[in-house]
């Protein structure tokens, strides 16, 4: 098996390659959107980049989206609304906070009773 050279980039390397703040490059690696490696313990860590790997991530952000599936029209479906579906959770929520309510003014209408 052939040995495959890397390039390995620090992330100060790293942010004067792609014309980044150094800064930029660290929230990236803290939000998980680039991707690298940490070499080392936690208190002496290095963050390595192969350079492979971010030209390849590179590429795929300038992909463009592939085009959403066209809906068959032969059974038409109502979409619901976001706004819809909340309404509905919260007529669930009531109803049921309701039915609590009326179970505890029974229960405080039979104890009473044995007061």
């Amino acid at each position: 098996m052939a040995k495959q050279n890397r390039r390995w980039y620090t992330v100060k390397q790293l942010a004067e390659y792609l014309g980044w703040k150094v800064q930029t490059v660290y929230n990236y690696c803290n939000k998980g959107i680039i991707p690298f490696r940490k070499i080392g313990n936690a208190k002496n860590s290095k963050t390595l980049f192969d350079i492979q790997e971010i030209e390849a991530w590179l590429n795929n952000l300038n992909k463009p989206e592939p085009e959403p599936k066209q809906r068959s029209t032969d059974t038409p479906k109502q979409a619901s609304k976001p706004i819809d579906r909340i309404e509905a959770k919260l007529k669930k929520a009531i109803a049921l906070l309701n039915e609590v309510l009326e179970e505890r003014q029974g229960d405080k209408i039979k104890d009473s009773l044995f007061d």
